[in-house]
């Protein structure tokens, strides 16, 4: 049984070229998007079954906020881990990002890697750190 691809949006080339990389050696198959709209277009792409996306928070021309948003109102269930230099605060009480793992920049590997293995199993809501 082949997993699933995750969706990677992060606009700076090289944290996402980093975390690309991590990801495929820790056996993920991995798509990029540089932007919100791209990564959008991506998930609404039916040739894709995602496992999970995996979202900065601030970008240009969509944020993650927004594709978040978007995502979720099409595919409710759809597994997203918001990752930010800012802190979590800029996702609590928002509907659209409440109950999503948050992953702070910068992030050690093993960070990565369990966060991704959090989010992946069923039913996944993990607190954010207070």
């Amino acid at each position: 049984m082949t997993t699933p691809p995750i969706l990677l949006v992060e606009d700076e080339e090289m944290m996402r070229e980093t975390v690309r990389l991590l990801l495929e050696q820790d056996g993920w198959t991995v798509l990029t998007a540089t932007n919100g709209a791209e990564g959008l277009a991506m998930a609404r792409d039916r040739k894709y079954e995602l496992g999970l996306v995996i979202a900065d928070l601030v970008m240009p021309v969509m944020s993650g906020r927004e594709m978040v948003r978007e995502m979720r109102s099409e595919q409710p269930d759809v597994r997203i881990v918001i990752m930010s230099g800012y802190d979590n605060f800029a996702i609590t009480n928002d509907p659209y990002t409440d109950g999503l793992l948050w992953l702070e920049k910068p992030f050690r590997p093993q960070q990565l890697f369990d966060t991704v293995r959090a989010a992946i199993r069923p039913a996944a809501r993990v607190s954010r750190p207070s």
